[in-house]
């Protein structure tokens, strides 16, 4: 028996994450051409996404006040999202230890991502205060967004987290999102 929020769709191995370095990155201003944790679903993908969650942690630095949200590009019927130029992939891990289906999207925690203008703001998801957290150890701590259904990536876009100024502030970051074929919708 399997229980938990997201125990169904882990038990059906479509839950997946991607993660940055342990170290962190940095979590870019709103006006960025240069997203460093991002997913995209291309067309053909054939699935559709269902964000999770979104956790970071401080990892090094002191930071400045700054909203946390959740920013989405695309709608090209190219087959690529229109605006991306370049995409550093990085490792989708199922969250099924043993297997499960392997990603349909590309997902990047590299920080070498490359975009010609930004879109949308999607939702708000955290608030940082300047100061509040510093480089002592033992001072910060987790900060976890569940998406709670609220947002679904169809073929053709792409997602990634910003700023509304750009902390100086190295987190480690985590994104989890689920996905579902497009014929079982």
């Amino acid at each position: 028996m399997v229980s938990g929020k997201f125990a169904e769709a882990v038990s059906k191995g479509r839950v997946y994450s991607v993660s940055t370095v342990v170290a962190g990155l940095a979590i870019p201003i709103s006006t960025t051409t240069a997203p460093t944790v991002m997913l995209w679903n291309p067309l053909g993908s054939g699935v559709m996404v269902n964000l999770l969650r979104y956790n970071i942690a401080h990892a090094s630095g002191n930071t400045t006040a700054a909203v946390i949200g959740l920013q989405a590009i695309g709608g090209n019927q190219s087959g690529a999202v229109k605006g991306i130029t370049a995409f550093a992939d990085s490792p989708a891990v199922n969250t099924r230890l043993d297997g499960g289906v392997p990603s349909q999207i590309k997902a990047s925690a590299a920080g070498t991502n490359t975009i010609l203008a930004v879109v949308n703001w999607m939702c708000t998801m955290f608030v940082l205060e300047a100061d509040t957290i510093a480089t002592t150890a033992g001072i910060g701590g987790l900060l976890s967004y569940d998406f709670d259904g609220l947002v679904q990536v169809p073929p053709g876009y792409a997602v990634f987290p910003a700023g509304s100024a750009a902390p100086a502030t190295l987190f480690s970051q985590t994104l989890w999102w689920s996905e579902v074929p497009l014929a079982d919708l």
